[in-house]
């Protein structure tokens, strides 16, 4: 969220940002075990080092039930680490674009502080991108 005079009010920097980023859902409020393919294919729109929006365009069948409270799977393709940055996230918020598409914000709920670092630092790097409106 912004000021009137263009600052954050949030408790972590956020930017636009694009990244290689694989979202698989783990669990939602309704159930704990889910079988079949749990992918969801997205693109990050922002991420700060409490969490990330991603937009989903594809239909899958773990679309189909994701729900807020549901708890994914992150994995983050970043230029310094050979392996991808895996973390878990929990679905704080989905709306619906007017493309049809859907706007998932995840909050990191397990995170350790040299990853909250990393992110942290990546995000810090990038200071020629747009910030975010924080509406997403």
């Amino acid at each position: 969220m912004k000021t009137d005079s263009g600052e954050q009010r949030r408790a972590f920097f956020r930017r636009d940002f694009s990244l290689p980023v694989r979202l698989v859902l783990f669990a939602t409020p309704e159930m704990s075990n889910i079988t079949g393919d749990r992918d969801i294919p997205v693109t990050m729109v922002n991420i700060s080092a409490g969490g990330t929006c991603v937009e989903v365009r594809s239909a899958s069948p773990a679309v189909e039930i994701v729900s807020s409270g549901s708890i994914v799977d992150i994995s983050l393709a970043l230029a310094e680490r050979p392996l991808p940055l895996r973390v878990l996230g929990k679905i704080v918020r989905i709306n619906k674009t007017g493309e049809g598409a859907l706007m998932l914000g995840i909050e990191f709920i397990l995170l350790s502080r040299d990853e909250a670092d990393r992110i942290a630092k990546l995000v810090a790097s990038h200071v020629g991108q747009t910030e975010s409106d924080g509406d997403r």
